[in-house]
């Protein structure tokens, strides 16, 4: 009877899509109808009397199905009202049916975030038990993996994805080739191209010739071509889906022919916008939409939305702005059903927004549109709109590329936002009125807002973690996760031949940890167990938060432009844009490499040419650095790898290296990653531990030993008191250990940067510590010296700074952070380091002793002339929190007791003597 039951079902679930009610498509809401009719209730009760789970689910279910859209929310129900877990096969496939349907219901229904919990519990509840009779490929994996594409969150996608290929493997060639398809799909949105042409064409080798299949893999293998800039083969793929699906739209065994041609249209519009032909585009774009409204009805609204942004975009490029606005305000209306715009300025409210990649892009058509009709300020408002959703977007991926991967496509519109800010704020008839003051808060927000936020989120997760329960078993298990995918990413770093099924471990391992993280963070979201959100920061907070005496220099840097943002504590002071900075950050890119990337050869062969290039970089970029004694560089982009201290502010050359005019002579510099990353390192406890020292001398392939590092410990050791680790001391066991104990971290070894993606390793005494085994660490020092070279060197990831050691320290809760940019000379670097730990010592801020140890190095009389040359010295730089740290020096204990032994010894020997005499 229940298999009966069970394979009823999921023939009704296979359909389900063609009989499903007319519904608008949002993510905010989904209508519901609650009430049960009285036949069913009692039939309900009888069942639970029986204790009969199976049949009691599936009346639940077969009720749902009747009208899934108005009775979804009535299925979740369900599950949190039965008395008892399943205990039997039988109900446990009724269970897992249940959660399947409810998964793709709410899809269909547009609530892809609600769906895609369904989709994981029905995940986690199948591969505890794995159930034989279950097609948990077909009803809950290939689905899954879809929503994960349809969210953006590819790297989760890719991961169930080949799950689902090597499942089947097991079954036959259409699974195989549907499946190489998907995986095809997300290496596109990975940008791995070469991958996803080998995917499609495997697909191909899979698929029955001329099925719907086939036809789909095609319009996916067009599109590959298209980013590989193979234009006319594309568009040969492309016709041919086309021709094929066309075929079938008629043949009701192949229900996703309409579905599979609206994207072969939309892919052909792709070609023809590729090609300028806008017109031809539209018209391909429209097909698509005349096809979802005839074979969907009012469902596919995310696909239909999709097609109007298109659409949209095509008629902005024949500039016809107006008409494009009512396509991009259509594709609005059917994510946001509450929203019915009455003229062209309407924009949706905030409180309506969710996390949505086609919403994001509607919203952008819209507000550049606006631009365009000189409708400055509601544009601005859309744009603003923009970082709603993105944020609500970036809290639902997992991974730490995904979420890369949306900061650098969030950079295509944060241009456009900053750039309208400052237009509006240039042209403000009264600088100082409130008016102008609003756009230049506009500008700094979106600056904030547009670069640094994982590390924010990150910094925010350390705080909040800090209060959860230490005995939790989910937190447990999260850092049981932690701790093995670092194994599995130690053993693979660096190395291009790691076996498939250690991929697959470690992939698998990733989405367990996804679902355990998810829970967590449901866990302590709501209830006894809640933690505190972490509250937006107004513009004015943020100008507050700076020091009195210090000035805050904000860069953004677009494509072409360059934005330099001045303020001081509670006002923005001025806003300068330099237009076509290609060039400019062509120049610094150079320079950087030139004179610090390949050693200090450059420099030291034509020094004039250094001083050079190093003031007219200064004339571009020094505009309000010198003004107070104190100034913090924010960065954007490559201006991250830029020595500021090493800037040259007069034209007037000198053959006297330690007379030049260096910016660092006229302000103390140091940097953060953004303003509000530096509120939340002000937030963070300390603990009250003190230092701890790292100090390897010799490389671990030739144990050479390298004198510079022993007379940075021998000299260090002389000002401060703490643990010291010296070469085999200085173990992988005992650096894990202090992370979690020690104020002060000192870090002096071999510092590099390995494989194809550049991961950022410390060489200790017995093995390597890589950067990502700093994630899920509780670690909160005050300071960390990290005198190794290029400890702040790393990725370049667009609008979020370079993913650098240096980086992944603060990320776990550092207050601050010394960094090398570039390979240190050693010598130099060990004189400054004892140098700056002898400042604070004396009570100066970590930035304050770094600038002043620097300073006492260039203007020393005694020393090689060559070595004031700022490639010597510049590289060390701090970023984060500048407040004092309390210190002490070395112990004198010893010292103390020696004289009291002295003392009482002397004691003694006049006391003998003195007996002596009176014997006598």
């Amino acid at each position: 009877m229940q298999k009966k039951i069970y394979q009823f079902f999921v023939g009704l679930f296979f359909v389900a899509f063609l009989v499903i009610g007319t519904a608008q498509s949002t993510d905010k809401m989904v209508v519901s109808e609650t009430a049960l009719p009285v036949d069913l209730v009692s039939q309900l009760d009888s069942l639970r009397k029986t204790d009969n789970l199976g049949e009691w689910l599936y009346c639940y279910q077969l009720y749902i199905y009747e009208d899934p859209v108005k009775r979804v929310s009535i299925l979740a129900r369900s599950f949190a009202d039965a008395w008892r877990a399943p205990e039997n096969d039988a109900e446990r496939k009724q269970w897992i049916s249940g959660l399947a349907a409810q998964g793709y219901y709410l899809l269909y229904t547009g609530n892809i975030l609600k769906s895609i919990d369904a989709y994981e519990q029905a995940y986690r509840f199948y591969f505890e038990k794995p159930l034989a009779e279950f097609n948990v490929l077909e009803y809950v994996l290939k689905p899954l993996g879809n929503n994960y594409t349809r969210l953006g969150d590819y790297d989760r996608a890719f991961i169930i994805q080949e799950k689902s290929l090597v499942l089947a493997k097991e079954q036959d060639s259409a699974q195989v080739a549907s499946i190489c398809h998907n995986l095809a799909t997300t290496a596109i949105w990975k940008d791995d191209l070469p991958l996803a042409k080998q995917y499609c064409e495997r697909g191909l080798e899979q698929a029955t010739k001329n099925s719907s299949l086939h036809g789909l893999l095609l319009s996916t293998l067009s599109e590959v071509l298209l980013r590989l800039g193979k234009v006319d083969q594309a568009e040969l793929r492309s016709r041919s889906a086309i021709s094929i699906l066309s075929k079938h739209l008629s043949n009701r065994e192949e229900v996703n022919a309409p579905y599979w041609l609206r994207g072969a249209w939309q892919g052909l519009g792709d070609i023809q916008k590729e090609r300028k032909e806008f017109f031809t585009a539209l018209g391909s774009y429209k097909k698509g939409i005349e096809i979802i409204d005839r074979f969907y009805g009012g469902k596919r609204s995310r696909e239909k939305a999709k097609l109007l942004v298109f659409a949209g975009s095509m008629l902005q490029q024949l500039q016809q702005p107006h008409k494009a606005i009512e396509q991009f305000d259509a594709a609005l209306s059917l994510m946001i059903p509450s929203f019915k715009p009455a003229s062209v300025i309407d924009l949706p409210l905030s409180k309506d927004l969710y996390g949505e990649n086609t919403l994001l892009e509607a919203l952008q058509g819209k507000a550049d549109c606006l631009s365009i009709l000189d409708k400055k300020e509601i544009a601005l408002d859309g744009y603003m709109l923009l970082y709603d959703v993105e944020k609500k977007l970036r809290r639902e991926f997992f991974s730490q590329t995904a979420k890369q991967q949306q900061q650098r496509e969030s950079r295509q519109w944060s241009e456009e936002a900053v750039g309208t800010a400052y237009d509006l704020w240039k042209t403000s008839k009264n600088p100082e009125g409130p008016a102008a003051k609003k756009y230049a808060a506009r500008v700094l927000q979106i600056a904030e807002m547009s670069k640094a936020q994982l590390l924010l989120d990150e910094l925010e997760n350390s705080l909040r973690n800090n209060r959860r329960k230490d005995n939790d078993s989910l937190l447990q298990k999260e850092d049981q996760l932690l701790q093995a995918i670092s194994f599995y990413e130690k053993e693979s770093a660096g190395n291009d031949d790691v076996d498939s099924a250690t991929m697959v471990t470690e992939n698998d391992l990733r989405f367990q940890l996804s679902l355990i993280q998810k829970q967590v963070k449901a866990k302590y979201r709501v209830g006894e167990n809640a933690l505190p959100e972490v509250k937006p920061v107004s513009v004015d907070s943020l100008l507050q938060s700076i020091d009195t005496g210090t000035t805050v220099i904000e860069f953004y840097t677009g494509d072409n432009s360059l934005y330099s943002i001045e303020a001081e504590k509670g006002r923005i002071v001025n806003i300068y844009k330099i237009e076509n900075a290609k060039k400019l950050f062509a120049a610094i890119r150079n320079f950087v490499d030139t004179y610090f990337q390949s050693g200090p050869a450059r420099m030291m062969n034509n020094p004039q040419a250094y001083y050079r290039d190093a003031f007219v970089i200064y004339q571009m970029l020094g505009k309000g650095i010198e003004k107070n004694k104190n100034c913090i560089i924010i960065p954007d982009g490559v201006l991250g790898y830029l020595p500021f201290d090493a800037l040259i502010t007069d034209s007037v050359y000198s053959t006297a290296t330690g007379q030049w005019p260096f910016l660092i002579k006229k302000t103390n510099l140091y940097f953060n990653y953004s303003l509000q990353t530096g509120l939340q390192q002000q937030k963070i406890e300390h603990p009250a531990g003190g230092f701890a020292g790292f100090f390897i001398s010799f490389d671990s392939s030739s144990r050479l030993a390298i004198p510079a590092v022993k007379k940075e410990y021998a000299e260090i050791k002389t000002v401060m008191r703490g643990r010291y680790f010296n070469e085999e001391k200085a173990s992988i066991d005992a650096f894990a250990k202090q992370l979690t104990e020690v104020n002060v971290l000192h870090i002096s070894t071999h510092s590099f940067l390995q494989g194809r993606e550049n991961i950022p390793v410390l060489q200790l005494a017995d093995d390597r510590f890589y950067l990502f085994e700093l994630y899920g660490k509780v670690f909160h020092p005050q300071l960390v010296v990290l005198s190794a070279c290029r400890t702040g060197h790393g990725i370049l990831a667009k609008g979020e700074g370079i993913i650098s050691l240096a980086r992944g320290f603060a990320a776990t809760g550092a207050g601050g952070i010394v960094a090398g940019l570039w390979d240190m000379n050693d010598e130099v670097t060990a004189t400054l380091m004892a140098s700056m730990y002898a400042l604070l010592r004396g009570g100066k801020k970590p930035a304050d002793a770094l600038h002043e140890a620097k300073l006492n190095w260039i203007e020393q009389k005694t020393g090689q002339s060559f070595q004031k040359l700022p490639y010597y010295w510049a590289g060390l730089v701090y970023s984060g929190d500048n407040n004092p740290i309390t210190l002490s020096g070395p112990s004198h204990y010893a010292t103390w007791w020696l004289l009291l032994v002295g003392f009482i010894a002397i004691g003694l020997v006049f006391f003998i003597k003195k007996q002596r005499l009176l014997l006598k």
